[in-house]
């Protein structure tokens, strides 16, 4: 169940599942509902998974509507953080370039150690949206120095941010358009994701560029370069995606792009999500 998570690991995610409220307990004493939103599908109890249907918990005192809201300020409260500069518009978009964020060392090195965990990904897997190309999830004290850096400029603790996955385009490869998220999807992590980071690691090839086609805009590769762009908000108690967040990658002309990318989640990180890991311990 924990594909090769350490016994130190698995007790700090036992402990931290533990913590959570049941509902009975909410019930019984209101200043532990907090945690309810701490639940992988929030304040609802379980999902049709054919019809998308949720299910409320029923919170004695609350309606509803106050729980929609609770929730919705308990959301908007973590992501408060965030610096003003970054804070996306009411409507619109924030796309922000940050040209040679990572270092040219730091993205060689994190490119030497993704080689050798790379494997076959293709349109057919909806956590890739590629073709063919390569992909990992990675995580060592190269992706910790990363993560940190965006700590820094962003406000965000990295306990909201999901696995740093690592992608290898060679000739021909592409990456689908596609929305990093899914209001109605409250069964799967990407659910609570708010900001994506995107990371390009390498130049030296042609084509692959980052483009947003609903507001026209085209990004260049740039060795170290990062790319910032929200990917939900909240409206009227009630999360939403941004249509403008709708991107792809451009074909890769000539030469293998490398690029890296994770996202930062309005709650913290899903207990369930984070008990289906899969690592090797080696990048650890």
């Amino acid at each position: 169940m924990y594909h090769n998570l350490t016994d130190n690991q698995i007790e700090k995610l036992n402990s931290k599942s533990k913590s959570l409220p049941t509902i009975d307990s909410i019930n019984k004493n209101l200043a532990l509902i907090n945690g309810l939103f701490e639940y992988r599908f929030g304040i609802y109890k379980s999902i049709n998974k054919s019809t998308l249907e949720s299910y409320p918990f029923e919170i004695k005192g609350f309606t509803l509507e106050q729980l929609q809201k609770m929730e919705m300020n308990y959301h908007l409260t973590n992501i408060s953080v965030i610096h003003a500069s970054l804070q996306n518009p009411d409507t619109g978009i924030l796309i922000q370039e940050f040209p040679n964020f990572i270092s040219n060392s730091l993205c060689d090195n994190l490119m030497t150690r993704a080689n050798l965990y790379l494997y076959p990904s293709n349109v057919c897997d909806p956590i890739y949206y590629t073709v063919n190309g390569q992909s990992c999830r990675i995580s060592n004290s190269m992706t910790s120095i990363i993560m940190n850096q965006i700590q820094q400029l962003t406000n965000m603790n990295p306990e909201f941010y999901d696995d740093m996955i690592v992608t290898s385009l060679p000739t021909n490869g592409l990456v689908i358009p596609h929305f990093d998220s899914d209001p109605k999807m409250r069964m799967f992590p990407k659910w609570s994701r708010a900001i994506k980071i995107f990371i390009f690691l390498n130049d030296d090839y042609t084509g692959g560029e980052l483009v947003f086609p609903k507001v026209n805009k085209t990004i260049f590769p740039e060795k170290g370069k990062i790319v910032l762009f929200w990917i939900n908000r909240w409206t009227n108690n009630q999360l939403e995606q941004i249509p403008e967040s709708y991107h792809l990658e451009n074909t890769v002309l000539s030469g293998t792009k490398m690029t890296c990318y994770f996202r930062i989640h309005s709650k913290l990180r899903d207990i369930a999500h984070r008990f289906h890991i899969k690592l090797s311990e080696d990048n650890y």
